[in-house]
């Protein structure tokens, strides 16, 4: 499975990653693309959105509250668990 990588400008990661949830649940409503790629992705993104502290996130690094520009990857590790990196 692929990595996401979120590109925080103005909002924090939880934010960011919920608006692309948001607009890949839209795409997959319309398009009609390969549903099983984005799928993928989605279950990914949402595995993150439910299991993070994303108040303990934002107060352990001000680059990820978005007051700053940052690249987040979020991926599953060897054993599958959903992991993230700011990089």
């Amino acid at each position: 499975m692929d990595a996401i990588v979120l590109q925080l400008d103005s909002f924090c990661i939880e934010t960011t990653a919920r608006r692309l949830y948001q607009q890949w649940t839209s795409q997959l409503l319309d398009d009609d693309q390969d549903e099983t790629a984005l799928a993928d992705k989605m279950e990914l993104l949402r595995t993150f959105l439910e299991q993070e502290d994303f108040r303990a996130i934002r107060a352990q690094d001000q680059d990820l509250s978005g007051h700053a520009k940052a690249r987040v990857k979020i991926y599953r590790d060897q054993s599958g668990r959903v992991r993230w990196a700011k990089i």
